[in-house]
């Protein structure tokens, strides 16, 4: 059987796009990380990395960087996949604005790069005409922020679920927030820098200073099994990923087989030749997923003698970094002694000695987890706490 590596390495040759999640970048390369996708369609706007900050620097000639296809779609921007829910961060400082139609921020699309009018100017530094009465705001959403006239500020924005929060500091403690409903599929999230000259200066640029764009979190998927724990021989069982919209499925086996491309899969009787480890991608356009692994472990569990089975005894419980095990018989040497988490995942399967048996706990997470002592024509279950 191949090992759990061997098979995840299959798996993300299957689905290249698997490693394409969000990612964050401290701009501290010589280069921009070749995992942006980048947009500079003036040929007096820039797009550089120096002393580890990222420039976005917007011409007003050439008929200006503006933003949005409407106009002429000529802002230099820098982009990446998002999938989901997510949160990002970003600190940014903007030489002083002092022309009409300057914007520097966060930027989003709805569907893809090539579609017309699906760009969002999420959250954006400005200086636009009228707006604020020294022409100067920050603006999130539709909220105009006039008091807000710093030059260097921390940016947030999260999605969740069916909303949009954006956040604006101007020293990263105190935070301006606004929360926008919208039920939009997003696709990418960018930064962008934005200058068009309205007001017939063609000597002022807009120049965004980025110190870094951090992706603080973001959705993981889980596979959930029907059962938690080993299964019996002929017991029927599912596999099961958390729902993604627009998701394309897609599972794997132990030997790397595709399985199905639903988000659940059926097992109407369980065998020994299901052993193994699971795997589950989950795409959707744009980026993927490669979920938790799971193991299935199948037991013969037939003709068991619940009256004949002895008792556990586990203690300390709950421990920290080892537990011994007594059971009311003794141990023979020959009993198997299986250990799962809460997911049902395997984390320890091995014989047992004629001695106590004593687990080495220090590499196993805090939280509940289920001992198995199965003999001849008999089985024992108990449960202890990893602190």
């Amino acid at each position: 059987m191949k090992t759990h590596t061997t098979v995840l390495a299959a798996i993300l040759a299957i689905s290249t796009q698997a490693q394409q999640q969000m990612f964050s970048d401290e701009f501290d390369a010589n280069e921009l990380d070749a995992r942006w996708s980048f947009s500079n369609n003036n040929a007096d706007s820039h797009i550089s990395i120096n002393s580890g900050r990222l420039t976005l620097d917007a011409s007003p000639n050439n008929d200006g960087s503006d933003y949005f296809d409407q106009s002429n779609h000529r802002a230099p921007r820098i982009l990446q996949p998002v999938c989901g829910n997510w949160r990002v961060m970003a600190k940014m400082t903007v030489e002083p604005f002092t022309g009409d139609y300057q914007d520097a921020g966060f930027l989003l699309f709805k569907e893809d790069t090539t579609v017309q009018y699906n760009e969002q100017r999420i959250m954006m530094r400005r200086w636009l005409l009228n707006t604020c009465p020294d022409d100067q705001d920050f603006r999130i959403f539709g909220d105009n922020l006039c008091d807000f006239d710093a030059n260097t500020m921390w940016m947030s924005l999260e999605h969740r679920g069916d909303s949009i929060i954006g956040q604006v500091s101007a020293d990263s403690i105190v935070w301006e927030r606004r929360a926008h409903y919208d039920t939009s599929d997003f696709r990418y999230i960018g930064l962008i820098a934005v200058r068009q000259a309205w007001n017939n200066d063609f000597n002022t640029r807009t120049q965004a200073h980025f110190d870094y764009f951090r992706v603080l979190d973001q959705d993981t998927l889980h596979i959930h099994p029907s059962t938690l724990g080993p299964l019996c021989a002929e017991q029927s069982f599912d596999l099961s990923v958390d729902e993604v919209p627009n998701g394309l499925y897609s599972w794997h086996g132990p030997d790397g087989g595709s399985l199905g491309n639903a988000s659940t899969i059926q097992f109407p009787a369980a065998n020994a030749g299901l052993d193994g480890w699971y795997h589950a991608v989950v795409g959707r356009l744009d980026c993927s997923f490669v979920v938790d692994s799971f193991q299935v472990t199948v037991d013969a569990c037939l003709g068991v003698d619940e009256a004949a089975a002895p008792k556990l005894e586990l203690y300390p419980n709950p421990a920290v970094e080892t537990m011994t095990l007594r059971s009311t018989v003794g141990f023979t040497g020959g009993e198997w002694l299986t250990v799962t988490d809460a997911f049902g995942r395997t984390v320890l399967r091995t014989r047992s000695t004629p001695q106590q048996v004593v687990l080495d706990l220090r590499t196993m997470l805090p939280g509940a987890y289920f001992v198995r002592l199965t003999g001849k024509g008999w089985e024992a279950h108990d449960m202890f706490i990893k602190e």
